[in-house]
């Protein structure tokens, strides 16, 4: 565990990405969990909001709009977060199939390493 332990307080050997859908509930977790680790001495360098509806997908649907403006105000909270804490922020969009098997992975990857 001591070994462990030295590998995740070693910002040149590890790091921590912390991954979050977008509800409030969900930032103020990720908030308090950067704010932790920061404290313990473990680096964090980036915060992935996973499943953004767009408003591109709308497509006249009330409720998808309604959900799309609640995730751009989550969107808009965790970049003020990452600006604040000097930690990256990458959104990955909602895709309309489950995130399977190599050819997920590439749209997956496309999504965050633009």
């Amino acid at each position: 565990m001591r070994r462990l332990s030295a590998i995740l307080h070693d910002p040149a050997r590890a790091e921590f990405c912390i991954v979050a859908i977008p509800t409030e509930l969900a930032l103020l977790e990720s908030g308090r969990l950067l704010r932790a680790l920061r404290k313990d001495g473990v680096a964090v360098n980036h915060l992935v909001l996973n499943r953004i509806v767009s408003a591109d997908g709308a497509g006249g649907d009330a409720f998808v709009a309604r959900l799309s403006a609640a995730h751009a105000k989550c969107v808009a909270q965790a970049r003020a977060i990452g600006e604040s804490s000097g930690v990256r922020v990458t959104t990955v969009p909602f895709f309309d199939t489950e995130v399977v098997g190599l050819p997920g992975l590439r749209a997956l990857g496309s999504a965050l390493f633009r």
